[in-house]
């Protein structure tokens, strides 16, 4: 689908297009940067054929625009009219960037239905935006959307608006503001974003508009109160008593219409996007106090720096509470629910089914796909041990493959084991003939194979698709680690790791890049294998009531309150990728100057999650081995870890087939993974450089 997008490189449009791009979407940017002015119409002619156009393009400032009222209104005005008869030559969908065109409000909160009030130029031209939609609506047949945004603020936006403004100056101990007394809807970027995304996918006839807020008002002093807490510090607030002409002094949206229609929501409340603004993009050196103790506001020199831990900066507690609250808490509610469709909206895989923990996941959907007792599942040297536990629990036996540059399953050694150490056979299973491959070494059915998406590496799975398709072996994706790895690259470009094969389960456990403490999920395009999945999970429950079981289940269902956690964990995914990204880059150049050492490298052919940091050694060239480093860093307190002890070597499966393994052997002597955690700030990366350097 091809979607274009006027105001590509402005605020809104940054970060909309970064989202359309990852959602798989063909993107036509219309930019003022890119040659393009939506005010003159030659400009548009050569441009293709879309499906949806998104207008953002525009003058935006209420300020400016009491100064500037004819630009205004004729640069708005003709450009939604140009791009409106863009639209129409494409029968093409059309979503405008619309505003709280309702004035001095009649009651609170506002919804739709509201009269609309001008009381400024750039509230005008917005109107006659949404009168031009109705009239190519009405006359034309297009379709068109209007979010009616109210106060968006986020990374990026104009330094001179309010919350900049505020956010600037709280180092300093002091806020001087024009006026203290209005309160707004305040509403983040990231919301805002997902409401554009929802009205792509939203059907619509002829013209509908939406409410784009919280819900929620509030005041300056409100957010001052928010920057008190994060630092624990009085701020003092200086009132200039300047109230902007025409002020409005109270502001509160009704979404209950984009709740119903578009099934959007936001998720990040003002407490929330103000404390990702603080940490992330403002007085990022201000020693920070969590209200919660979580974060100590001083690091000492030698504080210990962990391997992977959690951060809870977002909506955790309000979820966890409100489960508390409603005494909603075990495997049943809201929240676990909202879990699996955000988790298959992210994925972009059909079905997700939540479950008490990734081993877990790997062990029902090994049952599910077909995997029988004394069957072979194919598994790699190198990786946690769960999935070759999750074999033995369904009573089968591992077969273990090498490992590649990645640390990820050995593609290529796979296939020539699958071409050259089997052979295919027709077997009957439930009745039916079917196409399988024999071990032939053991004798035995070879149903599956778990290729793990190693440290968030995707595996490139376009050659070995097609053979595990040609020989009936079903691939399990273990994408417990690689939560945000998605191709670029390949016969799967764009898709997401866990979703091309018949199953894949991810992980929350507590040093995941998002976690529920412990849990779960299962992921799949097949509804009979989704319902088989949930209905296992909850003990094969046939009979509510009268607790008739028909199977065998098992208590695998994750709790809504780990769920309400996860929920909150997923909302700060974009941050957590970012962060995790930026400190990989960070490491790799630093380390690129050190002597022996070097960062292992992501694949060039999938966007990376960076969930961990495999550090490699070259003994011969650095001062220490890799347990002498280990041991270094632990006395300095640095965590780290070797990367796992590889399975076939494990005393419970030493027993079983292990074909052709060599280079994993020598990345289990070469590996260490350092501090990878979300919340690392710069100091704590700068003092792993220094140990790592240290003589």
């Amino acid at each position: 689908m091809v979607i274009a997008v006027t105001g590509s490189k402005g605020f809104i449009g940054s970060h909309l297009v970064k989202k359309l791009k990852d959602e798989g979407y063909t993107i036509l940017e219309i930019d003022t940067q890119n040659g393009f002015n939506v005010t003159n119409k030659d400009h548009f002619k050569g441009i293709g054929k879309f499906d949806c156009i998104i207008h953002l393009a525009g003058k935006v400032s209420i300020t400016e625009s009491y100064n500037l009222a004819y630009e205004y209104l004729s640069h708005n005005y003709m450009g939604t009219l140009n791009v409106l008869e863009l639209a129409k030559k494409y029968n093409a969908k059309f979503i405008f960037a619309s505003s709280n065109i309702y004035g001095h409000p009649n009651y609170l909160p506002i919804d739709e239905g509201h009269p609309y009030q001008a009381t400024n130029p750039y509230t005008q031209s917005k109107i006659m935006g949404e009168q031009l939609c109705q009239v190519y609506c009405t006359n034309f047949g297009l379709s068109c959307i209007a979010l009616r945004q109210f106060n968006i603020y986020g990374p990026g936006m104009n330094t001179s608006s309010l919350i900049p403004t505020i956010l600037s100056q709280v180092v300093s101990g002091s806020v001087k503001v024009r006026d203290v007394k209005p309160q707004r809807d305040y509403i983040f970027i990231d919301d805002v974003i997902e409401a554009y995304v929802k009205a792509i996918e939203y059907d619509c006839k002829g013209f509908e508009a939406f409410n784009i807020a919280t819900g929620k008002s509030s005041s300056i002093k409100d957010i001052v109160k928010i920057c008190e807490n994060r630092y624990s510090k009085e701020i003092e607030i200086i009132d200039l008593s300047e109230p902007r002409k025409n002020e409005i002094f109270k502001i509160e949206a009704n979404i209950d219409k984009a709740k119903f229609n578009l099934k959007w929501e936001p998720r990040i409340t003002i407490e929330v996007g103000i404390r990702r603004l603080l940490d992330n993009h403002y007085n990022k050196d201000i020693p920070i106090t969590s209200s919660k103790k979580i974060i100590q506001s001083e690091k000492t020199k030698n504080s210990y720096i962990p391997l992977s831990v959690p951060s809870f900066r977002g909506n955790e507690w309000n979820y966890v509470k409100e489960c508390l609250d409603t005494e909603w808490v075990s495997s049943a509610g809201k929240f676990v629910d909202e879990f699996e469709t955000k988790i298959s909206e992210f994925t972009k895989s059909k079905y997700a089914v939540a479950c008490v923990n990734g081993t877990a996941a790997l062990h029902v959907s090994l049952l599910i796909a077909g995997v029988a007792p004394d069957d072979e599942v194919i598994v790699p040297a190198i990786t946690f041990i769960a999935p070759v536990n999750a074999v033995h629990y369904c009573n089968a036996h591992p077969v273990f493959m090498d490992a590649d540059k990645y640390y990820n399953i050995d593609a290529n050694k796979t296939i020539d084991f699958i071409l050259n150490e089997t052979e295919v056979k027709t077997a009957v299973l439930n009745g039916n003939k079917s196409v399988f491959s024999f071990n032939k070494k053991t004798g035995r059915r070879i149903t599956a194979i778990i290729p793990v998406h190693v440290f968030g590496n995707a595996v490139w799975l376009d050659d070995l698709y097609k053979i595990c398709n040609d020989r009936n072996i079903k691939i399990i994706e273990d994408a417990t680690e690689s939560l945000g790895t998605r191709y670029s690259q390949g016969k799967f470009k764009g898709k997401h790791t866990g979703t091309i094969g018949e199953l894949g389960c991810i992980s929350f456990n507590g040093n995941k890049i998002i976690t529920t403490g412990g849990g779960g999920m299962i992921l799949t395009d097949n509804k009979e294998l989704a319902v088989k999945a949930k209905y296992l999970t909850t003990q094969a429950k046939d009979d509510d009531e009268r607790f008739i079981h028909n199977s065998i289940g098992y208590n695998y269902r994750l709790t809504n309150l780990l769920a309400g956690l996860g929920l909150a964990q997923l909302e700060q995914m974009q941050d957590y990728l970012r962060i995790k990204k930026e400190n990989y880059f960070f490491y790799k150049e630093e380390i690129g100057n050190i002597i022996g050492l070097h960062l292992a490298e992501v694949p060039e052919y999938a966007n990376n999650n960076y969930w961990m940091y495999a550090l490699q050694i070259d003994q011969d060239k650095y001062l220490r081995d890799k347990d002498e480093l280990m041991a270094f860093l632990s006395k300095n307190n640095i965590q780290s870890r070797p990367v796992w002890y590889l399975n076939h070597l494990q005393k419970a499966y030493r027993k079983y087939q292990a074909y052709k393994i060599e280079y994993a052997e020598e990345l289990l002597k070469k590996t260490l993974n350092i501090p990878c955690s979300v919340n690392l700030s710069k100091s704590d990366l700068e003092r792993v450089i220094e140990n790592l350097n240290a003589k």
